[in-house]
């Protein structure tokens, strides 16, 4: 049985929004539009991820990367990101 921590599952989704974006081969700007969010949102979430500086996405800011990756909660938490088919 895994723990599970507030740390890890903000890690995973750090993680999991700099390998959507660059698995797609965005740009901060089009992977922001792509996702309804603001470039300032990505980029503080990429950074936060390669600096381990606590950067908490809002619940709204999953919903929106949920919804444009199509893409449920759980795999955004996920430490092995499952792709949408």
């Amino acid at each position: 049985m895994t723990t599970c921590t507030f740390a890890s599952i903000r890690k995973n989704v750090l993680r999991n929004i700099h390998i959507l974006r660059v698995e797609n081969k965005f740009s901060t700007r089009e992977f922001a539009q792509a996702t309804n969010l603001s470039e300032t949102t990505i980029r503080r979430a990429e950074k936060s991820y390669r600096s381990r500086r606590p950067y908490n996405p809002q619940l709204s800011t999953l919903v929106k990367l949920s919804q444009a990756t199509g893409l449920t909660l759980d795999d955004m938490t996920s430490s092995y990101l499952v792709r949408a088919k």
